[in-house]
C-alpha cells in the first residue's frame, strides 16, 4: 500500500498543532484563573497577552475565530448534504432506469414522459408501453 508523504505529514503537522494549542489554552487559563476556555477566547486571551502592537486586536480576532469555526461547519454540513443527495439521486436513477436499456435517461425525461402520456384519454399507468 503506497502512502501519499504528504497527508501522512500533514496529520501528523495537525496533531501538533492541536497539542500545542491545547497547551497554550491550559497556559492561559491557568495566567488569568478561568476554569475553561474556547478556540475563540483562547485566541482573544493569547492577544490581550502578547505584544502591545497587537493587543487592540484581541477582540477581532475573537469574533474572526467564531466566524471561521462557523464557516467550517456551514461547509461540513452542505458537504453532508451534496453526498446525502448524490446517493439518493444515484439510488432514484437507477430505480428508475432498471426498466430501460437506455442507462443515460434521467428523472426529468422520465417525467416528461409520464406527464405526456397521463394527457391521452384512456392512458393506465400500469399498462406497460407497447
Amino acid at each position: 500500500m503506497h502512502l501519499n508523504a504528504g497527508k501522512v505529514s500533514f496529520s501528523l503537522f495537525l496533531c501538533l498543532l492541536s497539542g500545542v494549542q491545547v497547551q497554550c489554552s491550559q497556559m492561559l487559563c491557568r495566567r488569568n484563573r478561568v476554569p475553561m476556555l474556547g478556540f475563540a477566547e483562547t485566541a482573544q486571551f493569547s492577544f490581550q497577552s502578547g505584544p502591545e502592537r497587537i493587543r487592540k486586536y484581541a477582540r477581532l480576532f475573537s469574533v474572526v475565530t467564531n466566524v471561521l469555526i462557523c464557516f467550517v461547519h456551514f461547509q461540513a454540513a452542505v458537504i453532508y448534504i451534496l453526498y446525502v443527495a448524490t446517493s439518493f439521486q444515484q439510488v432514484w436513477h437507477n430505480v428508475l432506469c432498471r426498466k430501460s436499456n437506455d442507462k443515460a435517461a434521467s428523472w426529468r425525461s422520465f417525467g416528461e414522459s409520464y406527464v405526456q402520456k397521463s394527457f391521452y384519454v384512456g392512458y393506465n399507468p400500469e399498462q406497460p408501453d407497447l
